[in-house]
């Protein structure tokens, strides 16, 4: 459990470390997951697995999504501009916690 608070403390801006990528070393592990942690789908050649980036448990793609783990920095993107994308595979609990910390 401290991983998970120390991951998310990290990827949140909370500490004065420099964002690193994802630590596979707690995620679990593919061959052991025949569905999705949430939903209980069965995963298949298009059902595809994929890890939370901040808890490592396998979702579907209908029970993880993209969001941005860094700091909310509440800057728009310029217009003519592209935004930098950020963004990283989470599962909705985490976004839900990574939510509360941001209090949004």
């Amino acid at each position: 459990m401290d991983h998970l608070l120390r991951g998310l403390r990290s990827l949140l801006g909370e500490e004065s470390v420099a964002r690193a990528p994802p630590n596979r070393d707690f995620w679990v592990d593919d061959q052991a997951c025949a569905s999705c942690y949430e939903c209980g789908a069965t995963f298949t050649l298009l059902n595809r697995k994929h890890h939370c980036r901040v808890c490592g448990r396998v979702f579907c793609g209908r029970c993880s999504l993209l969001g941005s783990l860094g700091p909310s920095t509440g800057e728009e993107t310029p217009p003519g501009s592209s935004p930098v994308d950020d963004r990283e595979r989470v599962c909705h609990h985490c976004e839900s916690l990574i939510n509360y910390r941001r209090g949004s």
